[in-house]
Order: C-alpha cells, then sequence, then structure tokens
C-alpha cells in the first residue's frame, strides 16, 4: 500500500479533529438546558405527591367525621331512651362549637331606622348605646323598653347642668410644680353614682402636668377625696386631719372634688334598699303589707303602731343634737320591739296646729296642711367615720349634706348631676376633666367610654372585646332614668307633700329638679296606686332589685 505523503496526513488528522471538536461544541450546547429541565420535573413531583396527600387527608378525615357523627347521634339517642326511662329531660345535643350570636338580636343601625320610621324619638339613645357603650348590636325587647328623647329632656332638660365655672379657675392657679401635684377625687351621698363617675373619669381623664412631672401612669385620677367621699366636707381641719386609708399622702387643698347628685326623688328609693350607715325608724318590715318606704311622712297603720308603741313624733322646733364628736351606735331600723319615749320634747312651736283626733282615720289623698306636716318627722342618723351626724328626716339629710359643700367658698369644686352623666357623658366628663386642669384621653372628637357600677345583665344586647361585661349597667341606668311614672315609686302623697314643703328650694333650682306634681292628683286614686301606697313584699322586692 503506497503511503501518503506527510501533508495529507497532517490535513486528515485536523480534519478528523475538526469533526470531533463540532460534534463536542453540538453537545454542549444541547445538554446546558437539560439540568433547569430536570429541576422542574423533580419539583411538580414533589407538588403533586403534597397535593395527593392533601386529599388523602381530607377524605380520611370527612370519613372519619362522619363516624364520630353517627357516632354521637348514637349515644344522644341512647341518653334519650335512657332518660325517657327515667321520667328527665334529656340533655341538649353536643354542638361543634359555641355560638354567642342570638337570633334575636339585630344590628343598632336597623333600629335607628325602625325609630326613625315609625317616629319613636329614639336616636339619640341608641347613638349613646352605640357610640359611648360600644353596643353593636339590640334585641327588640330591649328596644321597645328604650325611653324617647323627650322622656328625657322632660325630667333632666335638653342640655346638661354645668355647674360651678367659677371654681376652676382658682384650683388651677399655681406654679408648675403645684399644678403636677394635684388630683381629681370623686365625692358624693350614698347611692348617687360615685363608683360610677370614678371609673368614667379613669376611662377617660388625664391631668397633664401630673403626667409630664411623674410619668404617663399617674393620670391624677383618685376614687374619693381625702376625708372619705361619703363624708361631709366639715372645716379646713377636719379634712387635712382625717383622711382615711390610703389617702395620706393627698393634700385636700390639692384635690379638686367632683360632687354627684341625684334627683332627691329617686335617691329616697335607693336609699330604702342600701341604707349604708344612715338610720331611722320603719316601723314595719318589708314583709308586712303595711309597710312602705320612703317613709317621709307617716302612714294611717304607721300613726297607730307608732301611738301603741308610745313613741312621741318629733316636730319642728323639737330639740335635735345636730352631731356627735364619735361614732354612735347603730339604733334599730324597725320598730319590732317596743319602742322607747325620746324623752320629753319641748312643745310644738306657736302657729301649729294638734291633730284632729280622727286624723288616723282621714282619707290619706286629702291635703295636708303647713302645720300638719310640721307634726311629724322621721330622725335621721349618719355614722361616719369619726362622728355622728343627726337630722329630722331623709329629705334633711338631703339638704344639709349637699348645702355643706354649696356653702364652701374656699375650697373649689364641681357638681354634676348623676342623670347628665347617663344622658349627656361627652359634655359632662368633658367639663369635669378641664376644670380640674385635665383633657380627655381621645380628645374631644371622640365619645366618651363609659363605664358602669353594675355587672348584671338582665337586657340581651352584644359588644365587642374588653367591654362585653361592662355596659349592662349602663344600659340599665339608661332605661331605668328614662321613665318618668317611677320618679315617685314607693311614695305616698302625703310623703311628696313632706318632700315638697321641706327640699331645699334653692338647691333644686340649682340642680334643675322640680318638685313632685300635686295639684289635681292628690285626689285621683288610681294616681294613688300608682305612688304605691299600699305596697306588697313582692313589690317591695322587685322595687329593691330596680334600685
Amino acid at each position: 500500500m503506497p503511503s501518503l505523503p506527510k501533508h495529507s496526513m497532517l490535513e486528515s488528522v485536523k480534519k478528523e479533529a475538526r469533526k470531533r471538536l463540532r460534534i463536542a461544541k453540538n453537545l454542549r450546547n444541547h445538554t446546558r438546558y437539560l439540568w433547569p429541565i430536570g429541576a422542574i420535573v423533580v419539583i411538580l413531583g414533589i407538588l403533586n405527591y403534597g397535593v395527593a396527600s392533601a386529599v388523602f387527608r381530607i377524605t380520611d378525615n370527612g370519613e372519619n367525621n362522619k363516624d364520630k357523627d353517627m357516632l354521637s347521634r348514637a349515644l344522644l339517642v341512647k341518653q334519650q331512651v335512657d332518660c325517657s326511662e327515667r321520667k328527665e329531660m334529656p340533655p341538649k345535643p353536643p354542638a361543634d362549637e359555641e355560638d354567642d350570636e342570638d337570633p334575636d338580636e339585630k344590628p343598632m343601625q336597623y333600629f335607628v331606622e325602625l325609630s326613625q320610621i315609625e317616629g319613636h324619638d329614639k336616636e339619640r339613645i341608641l347613638s349613646l348605646l352605640s357610640n359611648n357603650a360600644r353596643i353593636e348590636y339590640l334585641s327588640e325587647e330591649t328596644y321597645h323598653q328604650l325611653p324617647s328623647w323627650g322622656n328625657i329632656t322632660s325630667m333632666y332638660g335638653v342640655e346638661p347642668r354645668l355647674m360651678n365655672h367659677d371654681q376652676c379657675e382658682a384650683f388651677n392657679q399655681g406654679t408648675e410644680e403645684e399644678l403636677a401635684r394635684k388630683f381629681l377625687a370623686v365625692a358624693g351621698m350614698f347611692n348617687t353614682g360615685t363608683n360610677l363617675l370614678e371609673d368614667t373619669l379613669r376611662d377617660n381623664c388625664v391631668l397633664p402636668k401630673k403626667q409630664k412631672r411623674f410619668g404617663r401612669k399617674k393620670t391624677g385620677m383618685r376614687a374619693q377625696v381625702p376625708y372619705g367621699k361619703h363624708t361631709p366636707p366639715k372645716d379646713a381641719k377636719y379634712r387635712k386631719t382625717h383622711p382615711v386609708p390610703g389617702q395620706k399622702d393627698a393634700k385636700p387643698e390639692n384635690v379638686m372634688p367632683a360632687i354627684m347628685v341625684r334627683d332627691p326623688f329617686r335617691w329616697l328609693q335607693s336609699m330604702c334598699v342600701n341604707y349604708y350607715t344612715s338610720r331611722w325608724p320603719r316601723p314595719f318590715r318589708p314583709t308586712d303589707h303595711r309597710y312602705h318606704c320612703p317613709n317621709l311622712y307617716p302612714t294611717d297603720d304607721e300613726k297607730k303602731r307608732l301611738l301603741d308603741k308610745g313613741y312621741k313624733p318629733m316636730m319642728d322646733g323639737d330639740a335635735l343634737v345636730k352631731e356627735k364628736n364619735q361614732a354612735s351606735h347603730f339604733e334599730g331600723i324597725f320598730m319590732d320591739k317596743e319602742i322607747k319615749k325620746k324623752g320629753e320634747l319641748p312643745s310644738p312651736p306657736k302657729g301649729t296646729t294638734p291633730p284632729p283626733e280622727d286624723l288616723v282615720a282621714r282619707e290619706p289623698t286629702n291635703f295636708l296642711s303647713a302645720a300638719e306636716l310640721q307634726l311629724h318627722h322621721f330622725p335621721t342618723h349618719v355614722v361616719y367615720a369619726n362622728f355622728t351626724r343627726y337630722h329630722y328626716s331623709l329629705v334633711h339629710l338631703f339638704n344639709e349634706w349637699y348645702r355643706e359643700y354649696f356653702e364652701l367658698r374656699d375650697y373649689p369644686h364641681v357638681f354634676l348631676r348623676f342623670e347628665d352623666l347617663i344622658y349627656f357623658p361627652d359634655k359632662v366628663v368633658a367639663h369635669v376633666c378641664e376644670c380640674a386642669g385635665g383633657k380627655l384621653r381621645l380628645g374631644k372628637l371622640f365619645p366618651v367610654r363609659m363605664a358602669t357600677e353594675s355587672q348584671k345583665q338582665h337586657h340581651k344586647s352584644r359588644v365587642v372585646g374588653e367591654d362585653k361585661m361592662k355596659h349592662t349597667g349602663y344600659l340599665d341606668a339608661i332605661i331605668k332614668y328614662g321613665k318618668p311614672g317611677t320618679r315617685f315609686r314607693g311614695m305616698t302623697p302625703h310623703d311628696l307633700q313632706y318632700a315638697n314643703r321641706y327640699l331645699d328650694k334653692e338647691l333644686m333650682d340649682l340642680f334643675g329638679y322640680s318638685l313632685a306634681p300635686l295639684t289635681g292628683s292628690m285626689e285621683s286614686k288610681s294616681w294613688l296606686a300608682r305612688a304605691g301606697q299600699q305596697t306588697t313584699y313582692l313589690g317591695v322586692y322587685l322595687s329593691s332589685q330596680e334600685s
């Protein structure tokens, strides 16, 4: 075989090398796209496996739930059979989860539109519940119990009573350090809503100067004045030297008392239920059908019982020790035991007429003369921490307690009505807070958050979150104090005459409360029944539940 020339062999080798190099380049260009494709295939496989597993689990759980449901039904049937054999009520079927929704409840907007269409005049009331109490749902039963706004304004006026404007400027005098040490505190007679005011102020009001000096947690709100919220202010020396527990660090001159006032006729009703440390004679117990309270003037049965027991009634002008410097013992409330005579009392003042012999048998709807009203008081005394106060009656207690604050000129304070706190919370809380140099936590553009005394749930309604257990007392108060017909509950026409005669007219005008309407109504026996002279034990019990 002839040999090839050297240059021909070299060309052949180069040609073969170029061919193989070309093949290698082509393979490299094709294989660089294979690894992403492989990765995609792997991912799709994983996803496919996950979906298949989930479907399997759902199917398996569905079968298990069916089995559990069949088992629970079988157990329920067995329980019902067992209960029927024992003549007992069968248990309720088990629920998968608790459902808080009540089918009777409807959104608040539904009732707003209903009030507008039907002319119920309840839009303002619904706004209070929605904005200030955070209630979002209401039952129709509760809606129909709500008062109209006209009822509210007829009793308490179209605007709140914002009193003691001149006291605010006096309290806010001083240096920055002095203002930082001031407080806003609560005061008021028993049963006037002092706990409600305390909680509402804590939730809504702060004193900025105190927070700037002592930190944000120091809001400047106090549960009561240093000498006790139910205690009369007396003089400056007493206020400084008789602090209640927990109040020794607060100087009275650095505290602005926010004094709660309440309609005296409704306050009298509450005193019959929660009398605290006050005492006055009540001839009959609540279990007796002859019991009546508030007992300002005795009924025929009470007069007879008092006479039988030898009780000499207290009259205008009789000697009365106004105060003792030590806490007195409690006298009995009910006259079940023999009533001791109160000693030889002075003769009635000139101008008074002794009662006729047939006074006991007189028709109770007749008017009493002013002289007759002076012939009988139920003396009342209140035991405070360091002294005891004596009054001619519960009405005199109301007058003298608030007049003592009213006549203070060197001790800045502010009055507010309990009813205004219920129906005008935004204006009233802002006024009291600003009077002490404070401001609302959320500002005036946001509604005041109402707190409540009562935690009992008497009415169906729903609120949101943390407010769930706090709304119902406010709702109950809106309903209760919006009923004009219950203002004189438990009082006889003679009680109303007595109250009209002895209530302090200047204080009544200042606080904006009206006296009892007597003209024409005294002769109406149907009105007398509504006033509640003949009160059964059941009626007393029901009244006590609302006080």
